[in-house]
């Protein structure tokens, strides 16, 4: 038997078959090697990806409290324009009321065209809401 062994292992058949064999194992051992490479740059990218992100979660939170601060103090100017305007429109009426023919240099037409513009201006407020 283990003639046989020997003839068939020095035989082509048997060199064939244990070259085959090799290269299969040098071929799954570069394989492994190559896939183990590109797990680790994977990883790393993966790692370098989420490093950005915590970065770029820092900084919109930064701009979004920044944004939320500029949105208050314009609301806030917006809300003392629309007071303004209102008071301006009901002291403009009153002075109206006082004097129907207007005074030195200011006419009806001029204090009527004032309330028109004052009120378009609280109209374009319409949807700022103020406390």
């Amino acid at each position: 038997m283990i003639d046989r062994w020997n003839e068939w292992r020095t035989g082509t058949g048997g060199v064939i078959l244990f070259y085959s064999y090799l290269v299969a194992i040098i071929v799954a051992g570069v394989m492994i090697g190559l896939g183990a490479k590109k797990l680790y740059q994977t990883s790393h990218e993966a790692k370098q990806a989420a490093i950005q992100a915590k970065k770029t979660a820092a900084v919109n939170r930064r701009l979004i409290l920044r944004i939320e601060k500029i949105s208050a103090d314009v609301k806030k100017g917006q809300c003392a324009s629309k007071k303004s305007n209102l008071s301006a429109i009901k002291r403009t009426r009153e002075f109206l009321k006082d004097n129907p023919n207007g005074t030195d240099g200011l006419t009806p037409a001029i204090l009527q065209r004032s309330i028109v513009i004052l009120e378009a201006q609280v109209r374009a407020l319409k949807d700022v809401h103020c406390n």
